[in-house]
């Protein structure tokens, strides 16, 4: 924990229950990451690995809520772009996920 890109659950991800909100947090090295976009899904959503069940963007703590209508396992995941200050790289995406079971 505290290192590179991260999606963190603010309560214990064992107690995620269909219906009820739950926060989480994206940090990058430790520090929260404001503004991203977070999709996600759940398993058997749609054969079209492009369609999502869930969009959210941070705020500028870094903090989602998330409210699963549905139950099973579900992922979240993001991309973050950044600047590298290199010519010869214009920029950085790190990528960052989490899977729990949703009861």
């Amino acid at each position: 924990l505290g290192r590179g890109l991260e999606i963190t659950p603010l309560n214990k991800a064992s107690e995620i229950r269909q219906g009820e909100t739950v926060k989480f947090r994206l940090t990058r090295d430790g520090q929260r990451v404001k503004l991203a976009s977070i999709l996600g899904s759940y398993d058997g959503y749609a054969e079209n690995e492009m369609s999502f069940a869930f969009y959210a963007k941070t705020d500028i703590d870094g903090a989602f809520e998330f409210k699963p209508l549905h139950p099973g396992i579900w992922y979240l995941s993001t991309v973050v772009e950044s600047p590298t200050n290199d010519p010869a790289c214009e920029k950085r995406l790190e990528k960052a996920s989490i899977v729990f079971t949703v009861k």
